[in-house]
């Protein structure tokens, strides 16, 4: 459900030193911020401080700019906030910050060791701590959209439906919000109790590792991590990617989120995307389609339609 990736190079970069990165502190105001900056802490929940990557246009915004925050795969038991360039993910953050936005890739607790709801807790974390710190980050506080594969896409769309009642809103900055204004998933399991979920041989591996109970039973656990369960009236807009032939998170799992959605009067779009399998890898050498390229395109078309006004 994705792995780690090399970084992209930028032209500009702004290094900071480790003594520098742990002045700022956990949860603590960073100083301002230009270029790519990596690992800058913003939460510690238990386990050490968790990090992103901060890519910010040079010269910065001359005003408060949207943020995009992204969220790796992994199956909630790998991969980190490195981007590469040929990526969907990595194409978006250069479309992102080519308009003079800003674009930030989180790292999150992994299970086994740290079990859910740690994941979306440091997501959160994550989004209250770029309110907290706009003015130093260039970002508006009113204007964020989330993105994420496979896993990521969970947590993506969790910070788009789960309000405060679901109760992963823990540590500092809580008089900030944790939600976001638009929300891109990209194949990201939606309904972990639904069969389409437990017939994944990855879902039946990663569902103990993560969140200790076997996937298939219908449990309290897997419906509270799964976002259909808080989707209702008045969410942000969702963009959903999802590959034809996805034999991790079966395409049932994206179709299912958007039926919700538009039942509920919520804006919501799918792409599917043919001869695509897990991770948009093209499926038995077939090219895929839309191609990275115009998945990108539309990605950023997305977020400017409902965060760049």
């Amino acid at each position: 459900m994705g792995t780690g990736r090399p970084a992209v190079a930028v032209p500009v970069l702004v290094v900071l030193t480790a003594v520098a990165l742990a002045a700022a502190g956990c949860g603590a105001g960073p100083p301002a911020l230009v270029g790519t900056v990596t690992d800058v802490p913003y939460c510690d929940l238990g386990g050490g401080p968790q990090t992103m990557d901060v890519y910010s246009p040079t010269p910065p915004p001359a005003g408060p700019a949207p943020v995009v925050v992204d969220l790796h795969g992994g199956g909630w038991v790998g991969g980190d906030a490195t981007l590469s360039a040929g990526s969907l993910d990595g194409r978006v953050e250069a479309s992102v910050v080519g308009r003079g936005w800003v674009f930030v890739s989180v790292n999150y607790r992994l299970a086994p060791a740290a079990r859910w709801p740690a994941q979306i807790e440091d997501a959160m974390c994550a989004v209250r701590y770029l309110r907290a710190n706009a003015a130093a980050l260039h970002v508006d506080p009113g204007r964020i959209g989330a993105m994420g594969a496979s896993a990521g896409g969970q947590l993506a769309s969790l910070l788009g439906l789960a309000g405060p009642q679901a109760g992963f809103d823990v540590g500092p900055d809580l008089d900030r919000s944790g939600a976001v204004d638009a929300v891109v998933d990209e194949y990201g399991p939606s309904d972990l109790n639904a069969p389409s979920w437990a017939a994944s041989a990855v879902a039946r591996q990663v569902t103990p590792q993560v969140f200790g109970v076997p996937a298939g039973p219908t449990s309290a656990v897997l419906a509270g991590a799964s976002p259909v369960t808080y989707v209702a009236p008045g969410a942000p807009p969702f963009l959903v990617v999802q590959g034809q032939d996805d034999d991790v998170v079966l395409p049932a799992q994206s179709e299912e989120l958007v039926r919700r959605l538009r039942a509920a009067g919520d804006a919501a779009r799918l792409v599917m995307v043919g001869g695509a399998g897990h991770g948009l890898v093209p499926v038995a050498g077939r090219q895929i389609t839309p191609s990275l390229a115009t998945l990108a395109e539309q990605v950023t078309t997305f977020f400017d339609r409902h965060l760049g006004g």
